[in-house]
């Protein structure tokens, strides 16, 4: 499977490529010119019309490929794989005449791609861009993660081509679609090293790379894959021309009234939910119109030019998406995008037991049961996630640490599943132990009692104290006065 992080390692690795093949320097200097005026031009193809795959080393495949058309390799001769792959509606030259004009016709043709730029892409994913027809230049890699639509505008044969200075490369399940047209016979990769088309990738356009092509499990093209100085790998494929109509006399437009969607119904589903039906109502529908489902044919029944259904299978809806609905007639024209919502649903609390408990105890385990649980899902202790056990949809638990419930508080309670979703929240009590409040409370009047009893004994002491000095006060004094009065009576006897 090539992945996000795998292109862009890819794209990493081959930067240099073209340089070393000895053509950057050309194309670096038509891409600094891009002239927004330019028309782009599909170039001859020559002997190389009638070929689907073109090797120059070697042309290898693995599994059930088909392939409608001619296969060749030149100057290399070895073709392997076939069978079980399978050649319809041609030949397979092996380094004969006729597949060394090919390969001169295509090498011709690379060159005539080299065409001056309409728009610089270069370091954008192509993924989920619209673009009209022109020259659309990438000074280093190219890649595809998800869907490139090309807009045909009604013409009859646009011409759309994308130049790259390095490699092309799609992630699984790519796809290159067409709106407002069908007709993708002048689709050009001019590619500046290797392409490769990742499982899965629903490609067009011509693909002309200046070494190889790797076409990797079930992908399919509808286009050429032609490796100019490589080798050419399949794997269980599909590679038929692309198709090309006949321009009307209107100027080489192509009659086109796109379909218009006015309402879908229902407009959104629950995530993991059973398969529905999808209603879509609008204008413009006729015989052969679909529903897409993110591009994808949702094949249902047609109710007038009003309305079409179709039923979407269980396995679309697995996972919280937005997906874009459009409608597409059988002339290629393709509907605005409508979306619909695949929501979540959220996990629900109906109880959580204990409920309470009480403060400075030891650590214990929570059970929380509800609805909506996922792999994944956890508790959260005060917005803090406490991983634990799931135990189906309805039950998780986990152990709350002692920690937590040293002092008394209320503490909110929630589950939050995978995809972030969180629950309301239910109120778990910390408590105060009244025994030991009780307990704490006694001692401490008992220490305030003894305390006052001291400060009372303290203070007799002192008043005591005072009552004596008072009373030696007095004797002294009373004394003093003795003593003066026997002074008095001393001196007069003497007299």
């Amino acid at each position: 499977m090539i992945t996000g992080k795998k292109i862009n390692t890819m794209r990493r690795s081959h930067r240099n490529v073209s340089a070393r093949l000895g053509y950057a320097p050309l194309l670096v200097i038509a891409m600094s010119h891009p002239l927004s005026g330019w028309a782009a031009t599909a170039p001859l193809l020559g002997s190389a019309e009638g070929f689907v795959v073109l090797g120059a080393a070697t042309v290898t495949n693995t599994g059930s490929t088909r392939i409608t058309g001619s296969l060749g390799v030149s100057p290399g001769t070895a073709v392997t794989g076939f069978p079980p792959g399978a050649v319809t509606g041609g030949t397979i030259h092996k380094a004969d005449a006729v597949a060394l004009s090919a390969r001169n016709s295509a090498m011709a043709a690379y060159t005539a791609l080299n065409q001056p730029c309409t728009k610089d892409l270069t370091g954008q994913d192509l993924g989920g861009k619209t673009l009209v027809p022109g020259v659309y230049c990438l000074s280093y890699s190219a890649q595809l993660m998800g869907t490139l639509t090309l807009n045909a505008q009604g013409l009859a044969n646009p011409v759309f081509i994308f130049k790259t200075g390095s490699t092309l490369t799609t992630a699984s399940n790519s796809s290159v679609v067409m709106i407002n047209g069908n007709s993708d016979c002048n689709v050009y990769w001019r590619i500046g090293s290797s392409a490769t088309l990742g499982a899965g990738t629903k490609f067009r356009g011509n693909i002309f790379a200046l070494a190889s092509v790797t076409m990797t499990t079930a992908a399919n093209l509808s286009g050429r894959a032609f490796g100019l100085n490589g080798a050419v790998t399949l794997d269980t494929n599909n590679v038929v021309p692309g198709s090309c109509q006949a321009a009307s006399s209107g100027g080489g437009k192509v009659t086109c009234i796109p379909p218009t969607i006015k309402t879908i119904s229902p407009s959104k589903s629950v995530e993991g939910g059973p398969a529905f039906k999808l209603t879509v109502d609008g204008a413009n529908f006729a015989p052969g119109s679909v529903i897409q489902w993110m591009g994808k044919d949702c094949s249902g029944a047609l109710q007038g030019t009003t309305q079409l259904t179709c039923s979407i299978p269980s396995t679309d809806i697995v996972q919280e998406m937005k997906a874009n609905i459009t409608v597409k007639n059988s002339t290629g024209c393709i509907s605005a995008v409508r979306s619909f919502m695949v929501v979540c649903i959220p996990p629900t609390i109906t109880s959580i037991s204990p409920n309470t408990i009480v403060a400075g105890g030891p650590a214990f385990t929570l059970t929380v049961d509800g609805a909506n649980f996922t792999p994944g899902s956890v508790i959260q202790w005060m917005g803090k996630d406490i991983p634990g056990v799931l135990h189906g949809k309805t039950q998780i638990t986990c152990l709350i640490p002692s920690t937590d419930i040293a002092e008394a508080h209320k503490a909110n309670i929630t589950v939050k599943n995978n995809d972030g979703d969180v629950s309301a929240a239910k109120t778990f009590t910390i408590t105060v132990d009244l025994a030991k409040l009780a307990a704490a409370q006694a001692a401490a009047a008992k220490v305030a009692a003894a305390k006052l009893a001291a400060a009372q004994a303290e203070a007799a002491k002192v008043a005591a104290a005072q009552v004596a000095a008072a009373k030696l006060a007095a004797a002294k004094a009373e004394a003093a006065k003795i003593a003066a009065a026997k002074a008095a009576a001393t001196k007069v006897a003497t007299k």
